[in-house]
């Protein structure tokens, strides 16, 4: 028989009443959908990652610490509108590398503070990056993730994969 490999992920948003791209109803569903979500993952022996934005980070800090360390993976979610007092309005993939860079360096050092946890996964909000994306994310430490949505045609949220590889593979970091 050949092995199927399953990734149960799941994105942790800010709250809608915070965040432009919209989220959860309240901070209290939020924790609900998390606790579930990964409660049902762990008792059935899957290891859930994760992908938190820093302000969800920041609210739910003692359960996503338990979860670590009961095996959930924490990440790294961003919607550069959504991040802090909203001082980047475009999405990720609109931004040059060195901007890129910054909001990844300030998302991911925020979900570190608030959990002791130095995500090394990412997933852009919409699947919104670009060329810049994968070497930053290489220089700032992270190795894997789900960074393109193969096919989608999406230039309001600059998420254009078109052509790109459908199946999992190693970043190139030049």
């Amino acid at each position: 028989m050949i092995p199927i490999h399953v990734a149960f992920t799941m994105d942790c948003e800010r709250i809608a009443a915070e965040s432009p791209p919209g989220g959860p109803a309240s901070w209290e569903l939020s924790e609900r959908a998390i606790r579930g979500y990964s409660e049902r993952l762990l008792e059935r022996g899957h290891r859930p990652t994760l992908f938190l934005m820093p302000e969800c980070a920041q609210r739910h800090a003692d359960l996503l610490g338990r979860l670590a360390e009961r095996g959930v993976e924490l990440g790294l979610h961003v919607h550069p509108q959504s991040l802090l007092d909203h001082r980047y309005q475009g999405y990720l993939g609109e931004y040059g590398a060195e901007l890129q860079r910054e909001i990844l360096a300030l998302a991911a050092a925020l979900v570190k503070s608030a959990t002791g946890v130095r995500p090394t996964s990412f997933r852009p909000g919409n699947f919104s990056a670009s060329d810049d994306t994968y070497s930053a994310l290489y220089d700032l430490g992270f190795r894997q993730g789900s960074v393109s949505d193969p096919g989608r045609c999406s230039p309001q949220y600059a998420a254009m994969w078109q052509g790109a590889c459908p199946d999992p593979h190693y970043v190139n970091p030049a």
